[in-house]
């Protein structure tokens, strides 16, 4: 009987798909990390982000308040 493989999504984003993730410049992602906003893990050299790490920040991130009163 053939054994079937799922395909598991890893938990751990490279630098460059959580910038991506976040929409956010490579400037951008290393103030949020260098601030601690944002924590990462290294693995071989190379920077990741958990994926649970990405949701607490959007989570935790401010609600838009519009402006009043600002010309159009």
């Amino acid at each position: 009987m053939p054994t079937v493989v799922k395909e598991i999504e890893s938990p751990l984003l490279p630098a460059g798909k959580a910038m991506e993730a976040l929409h956010v410049s490579r400037g951008k992602f290393y103030d949020l990390l260098n601030s601690g906003q944002l924590k990462a893990v290294k693995m071989g050299g190379r920077a990741f982000v958990r994926v649970s790490e990405i949701h607490r920040f959007c989570e935790n991130l401010p609600a838009y308040t519009p402006r009043t009163g600002a010309a159009a």
